[in-house]
């Protein structure tokens, strides 16, 4: 994911602005796995930028998506 790639190289303002924008790409889909990996790409900028309320609550919803959906797995790989 380009917003991914923009944080590790250390561009925050362009990882956040390409989350958002995957984010409104998957938001109107039912494909779980790409809205709940857009959201925690968003958690990881809003870290960067020490918003770490609002980092938590996009996580969050990341790990309901993918506890509703059963994917367990994942669910544990973020708890671990």
């Amino acid at each position: 994911m380009l917003a991914r790639a923009h944080l590790l190289r250390g561009s925050v303002v362009e990882g956040e602005a390409a989350a958002r924008r995957a984010l409104k790409l998957v938001v109107p889909t039912d494909f779980v796995p790409d809205h709940a990996n857009a959201l925690l790409v968003q958690a990881d900028a809003l870290d960067a930028r020490e918003l770490g309320d609002d980092a938590t609550v996009a996580r969050s919803e990341a790990v309901a998506m993918l506890r509703a959906k059963g994917n367990l797995a994942a669910v544990a790989r973020l708890d671990g």
